[in-house]
């Protein structure tokens, strides 16, 4: 597994907190993995110039590109529940810390095989998750470098009314902008219509792209390279494909062409849609993840089913002919998890919090006839 560090800078302004590793402020030190039970584990070491004196007011916050599970530190209280997330805050509770550097270390699990994260640290524990946002991707326009008069260069504020729609090209669904914008624009008005800008991982894919014109592109330069002392303004730039095909890099509050394409959910197969399950006796009910809010999958506002997603089927009575060697239940809980052939399935929770479950899928054959037995008893 190959973990990175990211290379997103904070603002100066509006960041109440300092990431770590920027402006010879400690380091972040990633270590080993292994796969662990179709998922990978990871470890990490932060460093942070403290000093000598003992402080019992802090607050430090790790932010991962895509969600985690188990996290895992020892030296004071952390935020992870029970559910998966990509943001975990640390406080201090009954423990200061001092050092030059102070270090401490943490594991998770993750998906992927390629993580990044970034760690930042506040000198108070009263910054909120809220606060922290302007940690996470500073706004640019805002900053010392480039502003609304910056000779050369144009910028437009947050698309208002600007409209983008779908049309299938070569069988495949993309919106082309009649418009060009800044790159946030751009990707604001994609993710308006629940699309992305393009991200070629391919010579086939980026052929097939650049055969739809030029566009922003929907990823971030990682091209920082690790010094022991750094004091570069933050990033301003983004790839951009031009007409040849290639990428460069263009300012961020430059106007450039763009099109959208059709986000690709990885998850799980829906298979609650045309089966008999929706002919059972009883209540569907699904939520994002453990912290969400159970609701009817007509009111479900997402397309298909991301990792983690969960499944509820309540029944009026118990139902004794469901898996007949365990205690009669009148509920059914599922949970959408990456299985350990790299594919997405459903799996039965074995507790109320889901946090249990052996990793095999629960609509096996076994299972049809089972559910069969309960729709046409003999």
């Amino acid at each position: 597994m190959k973990i990175l560090q990211s290379t997103f800078f904070a603002a100066s302004l509006g960041c109440p907190c300092q990431k770590i590793g920027e402006n010879d402020f400690g380091r972040v030190i990633p270590g080993n993995s292994h796969p662990d039970s179709g998922v990978t584990k990871f470890y990490a070491q932060v460093e942070t110039p403290i000093g000598g004196e003992q402080i019992d007011d802090f607050k430090f916050f790790i932010q991962f590109s895509e969600n985690i599970e188990n996290f895992k530190q020892y030296f004071a209280e952390d935020d992870f529940g029970d559910s998966t997330t990509n943001l975990v805050s640390i406080t201090p509770g009954q423990n200061m810390i001092s050092g030059e550097p102070y270090q401490f270390n943490f594991e998770a699990l993750a998906d992927s095989e390629e993580l990044n994260f970034d760690v930042w640290f506040c000198d108070t524990q009263e910054v909120e998750d809220s606060q922290f946002k302007d940690c996470d991707e500073p706004d640019i326009l805002d900053g010392p470098l480039f502003n609304s008069t910056t000779e050369g260069y144009t910028t437009t504020e947050a698309p208002v009314d600007f409209e983008l729609e779908w049309t299938d090209v070569d069988g495949r669904r993309v919106a082309i902008s009649a418009a060009p914008l800044s790159y946030k624009d751009a990707r604001k008005a994609c993710r308006a219509i629940g699309g992305a800008l393009p991200w070629p991982k391919t010579q086939e894919e980026n052929e097939l792209i650049n055969s739809l014109g030029s566009t922003w592109l929907g990823f971030s330069i990682d091209d920082h390279v690790s010094m022991a002392y750094e004091n570069f303004q933050p990033i301003t730039t983004r790839p951009f494909m031009n007409p040849n095909g290639q990428w460069s890099y263009g300012a961020m509050v430059m106007e450039k062409n763009f099109f959208c394409v059709e986000e690709k959910i990885e998850g799980c197969p829906d298979i609650f849609n045309g089966m008999e399950l929706a002919d059972l006796d009883g209540n569907w009910n699904v939520r994002e993840d453990a912290k969400g809010a159970w609701m009817s999958f007509g009111d479900w506002p997402f397309k298909g089913f991301k990792p983690r997603t969960q499944v509820k089927y309540s029944c009026p009575k118990k139902i004794k002919t469901y898996k007949p060697w365990r205690r009669p239940s009148k509920k059914i809980q599922l949970t959408c998890i990456k299985m350990d052939n790299g594919q997405y399935d459903w799996v039965e929770c074995n507790n109320k919090k889901c946090d249990a479950f052996d990793r095999c899928p629960w609509l096996n054959e076994p299972m049809r006839r089972n559910i069969d037995t309960i729709l046409f008893p003999l």
